[in-house]
């Protein structure tokens, strides 16, 4: 199972009023950046990215996963119960939004899971149909050419992300990525993080 933070609320929070957007990505651009410099990523670095997406997008909950392969992948951080769900479904049937994120390196954008669960994953759609999962928005993670896992956020109501959020998530993905490349070993317990592609 992938680690969770059950509130989605980790990370520093601003102390003089609210954030801009702009000062919002910059603080997490700057922490993340720092972990990669210094070694220093671990949960909490993850923790900030996702804070990041439920801040700036009208989302619940948020996903980050690491792939190793077709069908080899590991969630790290998953933002509540519905966000881990999510991951492990996909991992034992091997279909869903992310793994169709990374397959084709593109956003695969669901506004209305109930509505069109795509015909590309039948058996995850119904597995997940039981659950308040209005909509699925899944991002590949890659650095440079190279794939390395997705960012999945989802909301209980169904709805599209705008061309002004869809931006800002790309940008939140490019972050992630970094995220992920940050991340110490012996944070994830194992071996995952050995062979991640450096720039």
């Amino acid at each position: 199972a992938g680690l969770q933070d059950p509130e989605g609320k980790s990370g520093a929070q601003p102390v003089n009023g609210p954030e801009s957007q702009e000062e919002s990505l910059r603080r997490v651009w700057s922490a993340v950046t720092a972990a990669l410099s210094d070694g220093s990523g671990d949960r909490h670095t993850l923790a900030l990215v996702a804070q990041l997406c439920m801040q700036l997008l009208p989302v619940d909950g948020v996903s980050l996963s690491l792939v190793g392969g077709a069908r080899a992948r590991e969630t790290v951080y998953a933002s509540g119960e519905v966000s881990d769900l999510l991951q492990r479904v996909q991992a034992s049937l091997g279909e869903g939004p992310t793994f169709e994120a990374y397959a084709t390196r593109r956003p695969v954008l669901v506004p209305d899971l109930a509505a069109d669960p795509g015909p590309r994953w039948p058996v995850f759609a119904s597995e997940i149909g039981a659950h308040r999962i209005g909509a699925v928005f899944a991002f590949p993670l890659q650095r440079g050419a190279i794939g390395i896992g997705g960012l999945e956020m989802y909301r209980v109501e169904p709805g599209w992300l705008s061309a002004e959020e869809v931006t800002t998530a790309l940008r939140i993905v490019d972050l992630a990525g970094i995220a992920l490349s940050a991340l110490r070993v012996d944070s994830l317990h194992g071996e995952w993080v050995v062979a991640l592609p450096m720039d």
